[in-house]
């Protein structure tokens, strides 16, 4: 499987790789700096968040830039924001600027209860808040930044069991703990043609805000994006009309656990310059190292992007093949152990995306044929539908708020849930 895996990536890459007519302006490959989020690591009975960025764009395209960081936030899943203005830097020295961005956000979602049952009757199904604080910093052929999350404990449910002793009596009581995330931290090396980034960042990459990026693992939810990895990766931009990424992944501390990533960014492309396509291919296997035994698993996802009216509207579509070689073990009848095929799952996304002025409106939908027989369905709902929709919608108010709001299917259920999210830049 992982030959057939290899060379369909290889002769996808040998179609695509034609440069386009050289008169015509290359664009950067991956999509533009946005800021994303993630499930935060609390203790809270909803999802809770985190942001990142999608992967940076070529390096030619960023070596003379001076953006300010841009982290919109969003809910325990965040993705793209409409691109901020950009500001000045906060100061430059020699050939480096630098700049801080502090931002703070809040979200709330209500589930409109009709299908399912209301088991807990909280007034917010979700309802959090969290600080960002993020430092970066970049030059010709370097790029850095830091970014933490910040959490308080009481809008996460993050409590902690503490034990108090005074005068030889003990006493436990129960307090919320604040929660701080080094979300980013990462270093990139870059030339005109190559690049070396080192650290940890969020790998998530969509057209939508929904649903989508199957290629690192199956991650739904308003604004919403996948958990921070520690990485290596280099880039590499051979044509005009073409980025390849390889990255080593390992969240595990003793790196007994490892995943492959390839990725591949088309645009440009000679008789489809309107079409920008990315293909991604993901599998575990470097778990092979620690443990023979292991189930080696494999993702395939292509991702395709086109405007209907330039800078206006665009359609994008996802599909992906997960959990290629992908086994189970089970206890048959006789009490002995034995292992067997699961089926795959594919995935498929679509949506429409449009850009009015400072506006930032996604209609999108998703389909997994019987979602019910695989493990991307809500185990605890009665009714889980194969299509599930999402509206998204988010507005600048003025040059320090943005506000977002979203209705979107809950969970894999025929009920709708609400969303909101506030941000607001301190500067």
């Amino acid at each position: 499987m992982n030959k057939v895996l290899f060379a369909s990536i290889a002769m996808a890459t040998a179609l695509f790789a034609q440069p386009a007519d050289s008169a015509k302006v290359a664009q950067a490959a991956a999509p533009t700096d946005t800021a994303k989020v993630a499930e935060a690591p609390a203790a809270a009975p909803a999802d809770t968040a985190k942001v990142a960025e999608a992967p940076a764009a070529a390096p030619a395209d960023t070596a003379n830039a001076a953006p300010a960081l841009d982290m919109s936030m969003a809910s325990p899943k965040s993705i793209s924001a409409p691109k901020k203005a950009q500001k000045k830097p906060l100061f430059k020295a020699g050939e480096f600027v630098f700049d801080i961005d502090a931002s703070f956000e809040i979200q709330a979602s209500k589930v409109l209860w009709t299908s399912e049952d209301d088991d807990n009757g909280d007034n917010f199904e979700e309802w959090w808040g969290r600080a960002n604080l993020g430092m970066e910093t970049h030059s010709d052929d370097f790029n850095g930044r830091i970014l933490l999350y910040m959490y308080p404990g009481d809008l996460i449910d993050n409590q902690y069991h503490a034990h108090h002793t005074a005068d030889g009596d003990t006493s436990d009581s129960y307090e919320y703990r604040d929660l701080f995330e080094i979300h980013e931290a990462w270093a990139e090396q870059h030339t005109k043609y190559a690049s070396i980034k080192l650290g940890r960042w969020e790998f998530t990459q969509k057209n939508g805000d929904y649903f989508g990026n199957y290629v690192d693992g199956y991650y739904n939810g308003f604004k919403s994006g996948a958990s921070s990895e520690n990485a290596l990766q280099f880039t590499l931009t051979p044509t005009e009309t073409m980025t390849m990424s390889v990255a080593f992944i390992s969240t595990t501390p003793n790196l007994n656990t490892g995943d492959l990533r390839l990725m591949f960014n088309f645009h440009d492309l000679s008789g489809i310059e309107f079409l920008n396509l990315d293909l991604g291919y993901r599998t575990n296997v470097f778990d092979l190292i620690h443990d023979n035994d292991v189930d080696v698993r494999h993702t395939i996802a292509l991702q395709g992007k086109t405007p209907i009216v330039d800078n206006i509207a665009y359609f994008f579509l996802e599909g992906a093949l997960m959990g290629l070689d992908a086994e189970e073990t089970y206890t048959d009848r006789f009490g002995k152990k034995r292992t067997r095929t699961i089926d795959m799952v594919a995935p498929i996304t679509g949506g429409l995306l449009f850009t009015p002025g400072d506006y930032r409106i996604i209609l999108e939908a998703e389909y997994i044929h019987d979602r019910a027989e695989t493990k991307y369905a809500d185990t605890d709902k009665k009714h889980v539908k194969d299509v599930l929709g999402a509206f998204y919608i988010e507005k600048p108010l003025t040059k320090r708020f943005t506000l977002s709001f979203g209705a979107h299917s809950y969970g894999s259920s025929r009920d709708y849930q609400f969303s909101g999210n506030l941000i607001g830049r301190i500067n």
